[in-house]
């Protein structure tokens, strides 16, 4: 099997790339390809890898680049979270380009399975589901987009991945919406909530909850990228919500961070309230558990080690 992952410097590429070399000849990985904009010194792994220098939003180069390499699977984890991309005035044309390029890097390589990071976002940030949401709430096929925000983007290649699979009865693609997500690979811009708890906690500095009541589902990248692996190679379409059985709002995990026994003191919780409205936002986890997807991570054991990392 040969492998490319496009945008491998997030927090999921690095940790999903540790997994695949140190199970490189479990899955006979006969090929294992990267792309990087700026720096791929960061990702810190063996020279056997084919690193590529590559910025997604420039097309003109694919060809040069992936000249006469092939690849079964790719693996896309793109999408730039910057402020200055997400709130541009050009969004739209901007997320067009990208996937654009994006499929034709995956049709220039032969790739006959492509794996997705979607966001648990498609559904609605703003809605509540006292279960937590089924893959079925969104019919991709008939839902309308208005590609105006991230959350919209990730529905557009999602549409964009169904049709290019239905095109050829070969093509298959995993679609994984991602809740929230943490571990060692957790980037520093990436403020989620129990990065940002477990950071303040480290400097000793009060935990404070704008939205206590808000409910949030945390997955070790760890057990992601475990499951990632376990579905690669498939051979059938899916769409799964990789969402955690850690599900807490705001209130109980700052009250958790704050008070866990580990290297650093006790910091104290202040709980204030923002006006934003709360949400219970998670996915249910039936259909990825009925596939043998369960979490191996302890969740105060992680905490911990969140908190006392260097």
């Amino acid at each position: 099997m040969k492998i490319l992952i496009l945008g491998a410097t997030g927090q999921i590429g690095r940790n999903l790339l540790k997994h695949l070399v140190n199970k490189r000849e479990e899955l006979a990985i006969k090929s294992l390809g990267v792309t990087y904009r700026s720096n791929h010194s960061i990702l810190n792994l063996p020279s056997h890898i084919d690193y590529f220098k590559f910025d997604i939003m420039d097309g003109s180069k694919i060809n040069k680049i992936f000249k006469e390499i092939k690849y079964d699977v790719v693996i896309n984890l793109l999408h730039d979270t910057s402020k200055e991309f997400n709130q541009s005035k050009e969004f739209s044309e901007k997320i067009k380009t990208m996937y654009k390029n994006i499929f034709k890097v995956i049709d220039f390589v032969k790739a006959s399975r492509v794996l997705f990071s979607s966001s648990g976002a498609v559904y609605g940030m703003d809605t509540s589901k006292e279960n937590g949401f089924d893959e079925q709430d969104i019919d991709i096929n008939s839902k309308k987009i208005s590609l105006d925000n991230y959350s919209q983007s990730k529905l557009y290649f999602e549409q964009k991945l169904n049709d290019w699979s239905l095109l050829n009865k070969k093509r298959t693609y995993l679609i994984f919406r991602v809740f929230s997500v943490y571990g060692e690979d957790s980037r520093k811009d990436a403020y989620h909530a129990l990065t940002e708890f477990a950071d303040l906690r480290r400097s000793g500095k009060d935990i404070i909850v704008k939205s206590p009541l808000t409910t949030r589902s945390y997955l070790h990248l760890d057990d992601l990228s475990d499951w990632v692996i376990k579905l690669i190679d498939h051979k059938k379409n899916q769409i799964l919500n990789f969402s955690s059985d850690n599900i807490y709002s705001m209130r109980e995990l700052a009250k958790l961070v704050s008070s866990t026994q580990c290297d650093y003191k006790k910091v104290n919780l202040k709980i204030e309230s923002d006006g934003t409205l709360p949400t219970r936002y998670y996915g249910s986890n039936y259909l990825r558990e009925s596939l043998g997807l369960r979490e191996a991570k302890d969740f105060v054991q992680s905490i911990k080690d969140q908190i006392n990392k260097s």
